[in-house]
């Protein structure tokens, strides 16, 4: 009887244990699977060749950012960046000059960028940037002239089209896409203008 008893105690043991290992090896692979997932989650929000988060979050992003800037009465400027002449790099230096290029913007951008900006990447060679808490006279005077000075460290020669629009509660705030759109206008402006300057010399020798 008492040996029965000590088989039977044996048994239970060995598959309570059983029972504990396989649940500790559970735990371990859902906590894998949720790590994988979220290793998965900021993956699909970032941009493979830059790093920098990719436009499909933009809005939404930008959204929530507005609706903190209203509560607390802060200004939120959108910076637009487009790098000159970069057809013209792809075309005769090739597209992975190109990719060169674009990472070194970014890279410059992400040096300069403070921990509550988030920097994306549009499309192509245009960035787009949404500093909370910043007012346009504060990217002009600090943030713009560091970005230059950056890229011009990393890539000599290297030239941007940068557009800015501030919103805030004075002016009355504007929606995510609007503020964007404001920026962007702003960005093409500067370019027109790049391109002027460029075939100035051009007509003076004709």
């Amino acid at each position: 009887m008492f040996d029965t008893t000590l088989v039977v105690e044996t048994y239970v043991w060995s598959l309570i244990n059983e029972v504990k290992i396989s649940r500790e090896k559970m735990e371990q692979y859902a906590h894998a699977l949720e790590f994988r997932a979220q290793e998965m989650e900021e993956l699909s929000q970032r941009d493979p060749l830059t790093g920098l988060l990719n436009v499909r979050h933009l809005s939404t992003l930008l959204t929530s950012i507005l609706y903190t800037a209203q509560c607390n009465h802060e200004p939120v400027t959108v910076v637009f960046i487009d790098i000159n002449d970069f057809k013209k790099i792809n075309d005769e230096q090739g597209h992975p000059r190109g990719d060169q290029v674009l990472q070194t913007v970014a890279a410059a951008i992400k040096s300069v960028a403070r921990l509550d900006d988030h920097c994306f990447r549009y499309g192509g060679d245009e960035f787009c940037l949404v500093l909370p808490g910043c007012s346009e006279k504060h990217v002009e005077g600090s943030f713009i002239p560091r970005l230059l000075e950056t890229v011009e460290e990393m890539e000599s020669g290297l030239s941007l089209s940068i557009g800015l629009c501030q919103t805030d509660h004075q002016q009355g705030y504007v929606d995510a896409m609007s503020l964007v759109q404001q920026a962007d206008a702003k960005m093409y402006q500067e370019k027109k203008n790049y391109k002027r300057l460029q075939e100035q010399p051009m007509s003076k020798e004709a």
